[in-house]
């Protein structure tokens, strides 16, 4: 399949899809990456990302030659959670060990789409402590490209990154103090917390 893209942001524009079976005008955005199918392969005339439709399972292998990036939809371990990035023009060969067929859309990287920062913050409204138990404070979320945590409260709050919470371990937080995932530190997975008291506040802010 040959896309070739649109001027950055212009969705107007039709250009020609090429899938070697017969040519037909396309949407410039839209690509269907088939599950399991060896032989795919995407042409990009400029550097470009693909990024799925909603939360996705499976990984993505796309190879040129002696080069090779790996996108893991789950969003673990990998630079491109989000999807796959076409670092540079030509012909790259996709595999995708999903168990049904990719949708998504193709965007040329200079788009509204940036791979730092976020565009969807969710503040929480106060999590209320449970004494001396452990509590649940965020939810895991693949999407997650940045975490605040604010201690609104008159006690220490211990932060433990997907597992229980134990006063005097983890990640202390002082009160009116603060602790942020982003960049070299994020972590997409649960986060559960555990203060002193059961009125004890923590504030938190997710983006993605």
């Amino acid at each position: 399949m040959i896309v070739t893209g649109v001027t950055c942001c212009d969705e107007t524009q039709l250009p020609q899809a090429n899938d070697q079976a017969k040519r037909r005008v396309a949407d410039p955005n839209h690509l269907s990456l088939p599950s399991r199918s060896a032989g795919f392969s995407i042409s990009v005339p400029r550097p470009m990302i693909f990024r799925p439709t909603g939360i996705q399972a499976g990984v993505i292998w796309t190879r040129p030659a002696k080069r090779l990036v790996v996108a893991d939809l789950a969003g673990t371990g990998t630079p491109y959670p989000y999807g796959i990035v076409f670092p540079y023009p030509g012909t790259w060969y996709v595999y995708y060990d999903g168990a049904a067929v990719l949708e998504g859309t193709v965007l040329d990287t200079g788009c509204t789409l940036s791979l730092n920062g976020f565009s969807s913050p969710v503040h929480t409204a106060p999590v209320v402590g449970a004494g001396p138990a452990s509590t649940a404070g965020l939810a895991a979320n693949a999407l997650r490209r940045y975490a605040l945590f604010v201690n609104d409260s008159n006690n220490a709050i211990y932060l433990n990154l997907g597992g229980t919470a134990v006063v005097n371990t983890g990640i202390l937080i002082e009160p009116s103090g603060s602790y942020s995932l982003r960049g070299e530190n994020l972590w997409r997975g649960a986060v559960n917390f555990i203060s002193s008291l059961a009125a004890d506040r923590l504030l938190v802010t997710e983006g993605t």
